[in-house]
């Protein structure tokens, strides 16, 4: 890589296209640069490594077959998937708005490497729509300084790529699934300001479920389980009791 910027990069509605690349040798880690199509379709999509996509941008929805299930997913900013080594879709479908997301690969060879054999491998398993700040910063702080050309030196980069590598290993690796549940079974600060927003904004009108979940950047599936683990009560209880207040304010 040797451009300026993650922004600066074009996007593709090929979904195999890679945008930008940079080989271990560099940074420690493979990381590439894809598109997120705004409109695009794959076939035996297989990940031979265990590996994380972060979304710079882009927003829509993606759809994941995988042998007679379909998974209907959402994509959004910073929103992160987990894919555990030998994952294969057999179809894979997205539309919405055109973006771009960092892969970073960890073959146990660079996993070894950057831990002077400490690690031998990091196995993750498959998870989908996580939201965690430090994954994302880190994977995308990686790209960025492996585009400008190591600004602030290879030592610093690969700094990144161990403190990432440590991250995944404590919050989603073998044995520690408890600790990622926890994690990710909320929905976010933020995430919570913008639907608290968004319900008093819409009040006296029907609030769907998938509007909703298209506020915080989840499948509607995905976006009733965290909201009931957050409030203790379902999206739609709470649209009735904020309707009920109006109501008895007016």
């Amino acid at each position: 890589m040797s451009l300026s910027s993650l922004n600066k990069l074009p996007t593709s509605n090929d979904p195999r296209q890679i945008l930008a690349h940079c080989p271990a040798v560099v940074a420690g880690l493979p990381v590439s640069v894809l598109p997120i199509p705004a409109s695009g379709e794959v076939f035996d999509d297989h990940h031979e490594t265990t590996r994380i996509f972060v979304a710079q941008q882009g927003k829509g929805v993606r759809w994941y077959q995988h042998g007679s299930r379909t998974d209907t997913l959402n994509t959004a900013p910073r929103m992160i998937e987990i894919y555990e080594q030998g994952l294969t879709f057999h179809r894979a479908r997205w539309e919405g708005t055109a973006g771009r997301c960092v892969l970073v690969e960890f073959g146990d060879r660079d996993v070894q490497a950057m831990t002077h054999g400490q690690m031998r491998t990091l196995k993750l398993q498959t998870r989908h729509e996580v939201f965690d700040e430090r994954v994302s910063r880190l994977t995308l702080e990686i790209a960025e300084e492996t585009l400008r050309g190591l600004p602030n030196g290879k030592l610093y980069v690969q700094g990144l790529c161990v403190a990432l590598l440590g991250t995944l290993e404590n919050r989603y690796g073998s044995g520690r699934q408890a600790h990622a549940q926890t994690a990710t079974r909320t929905l976010g600060t933020v995430q919570q300001r913008r639907l608290s927003d968004l319900i008093h904004q819409q009040l006296g009108s029907k609030l769907s479920l998938d509007r909703m979940a298209q506020e915080v950047g989840l499948s509607p599936q995905h976006f009733s389980r965290l909201f009931k683990a957050t409030y203790g009560t379902t999206p739609t209880n709470t649209c009735k009791r904020s309707e009920l207040t109006l109501r008895w304010r007016h």
